[in-house]
């Protein structure tokens, strides 16, 4: 419980102490909250609960008439641990955090710190950067990411329409469900799972797939707790089976796993196991 406390208390009792102490009038408030408020965070929803909040109170600010402006930030490129650790960034990019540059960052705390700018409106006190869209996702040839799909980023879909390139390659859609369906061994379905992930990893980390060893751990790779909580979420759509995140991290490779998943699979009929 106090792991889950302490990224909410920073946020929602330290903005309710600087409204309280900081005199009226400012000439400007700004709430640093995450795109994590507005996509979620499935491996940080005490981080996302604690941004939405911020959201939630700029409105509260300037509905009292007081200035006030929370930023949905995403990762910032070019500056920070983003910088310094370039497979963390491309596990961003995969997940739908597209970058904004430093200097667009600064462009924009020059705005809303600049005291001639006025009270904003109830929308206006939020500011949701870098959300990636569904055609941007397509066009690095990734999956759309989960969010995507729920009606509040329908918008995002009318974003970037292209026409069809007759000359593009069409992505196969792959049933694993069915394929597993057919097999007759826990082995048989293992070898399927592995190279059904191995694509699925090439994607996330932006790798090509004949680099990616299946008899290395994850974590060789640059897996973090983020990835692979993606994997889990892959794992029970694509094969229907419940794999633990500790699992995952902890396989000591990515056959392994595979061999594990394929003993949890929904999808497997008839297993005679291969010793």
């Amino acid at each position: 419980m106090q792991h889950f406390n302490t990224p909410l208390r920073s946020k929602v009792q330290g903005t309710q102490n600087l409204h309280t102490c900081l005199p009226k009038g400012m000439d400007f408030f700004i709430l640093l909250s995450s795109t994590s408020a507005v996509i979620g965070n499935r491996g940080q929803s005490n981080y996302a609960a604690a941004c939405a909040y911020q959201d939630a109170f700029a409105r509260y600010r300037v509905s009292l008439g007081e200035k006030c402006v929370s930023l949905n930030l995403g990762m910032v490129t070019g500056v920070g641990i983003v910088a310094e650790q370039r497979q963390l960034g491309e596990a961003l990019e995969a997940a739908g955090y597209q970058g904004i540059q430093e200097s667009e960052l600064l462009a924009m705390l020059d705005c809303f710190c600049d005291p001639t700018f006025g009270v904003a409106s109830s929308f206006g006190s939020q500011i949701v950067t870098g959300l990636v869209t569904p055609q941007s996702v397509k066009s690095k040839g990734l999956e759309e990411i989960f969010w995507m799909r729920k009606p509040l980023f329908r918008n995002l879909h009318q974003i970037d329409q292209t026409k069809e390139d007759p000359t593009q390659k069409t992505e196969v859609t792959i049933s694993y469900a069915a394929l597993l369906n057919s097999v007759g061994s826990r082995q048989a379905a293992a070898t399927i799972i592995t190279q059904a992930l191995i694509k699925k990893l090439s994607k996330t980390l932006s790798s090509p797939e004949e680099n990616i060893d299946p008899n290395k751990p994850l974590e060789s790779f640059g897996v973090d707790s983020l990835v692979a909580v993606e994997i889990r979420s892959w794992l029970s759509k694509e094969i229907k089976a419940d794999v633990a995140v500790f699992d995952i991290l902890a396989s000591d490779s990515i056959s392994a796993l595979c061999l594990l998943a394929a003993g949890k699979s929904s999808c497997i009929q008839t297993i005679e196991d291969t010793k």
